[in-house]
């Protein structure tokens, strides 16, 4: 998926969901080195969103992707319920 979706960001920011099965955020810069997309890594889910809305500004495009923990994750956080 990172050689479909990487090239395509301005920026990607890497960060790990509250599950014990997840992703490192290393194992995500690993996928990048084939794009030669630069990852930027963030430890906590709320910092990374945080991070995200401060690099896209107002008028930006945020897209959140991976697994099904880091979007319910990313869902609590703004307050949207499925």
């Amino acid at each position: 998926m990172s050689e479909i979706l990487f090239p395509l960001a301005e920026q990607v920011i890497a960060t790990t969901p509250a599950n014990p099965r997840a992703g490192s955020p290393d194992e995500i810069r690993q996928a990048a080195v084939r794009t030669g997309a630069a990852v930027e890594t963030v430890a906590e889910v709320r910092a990374a969103l945080e991070r995200a809305c401060t690099a896209a500004g107002p008028d930006g495009v945020i897209v959140v992707t991976g697994s099904i923990y880091l979007v319910g994750e990313v869902m609590q956080i703004v307050g949207v319920q499925a």
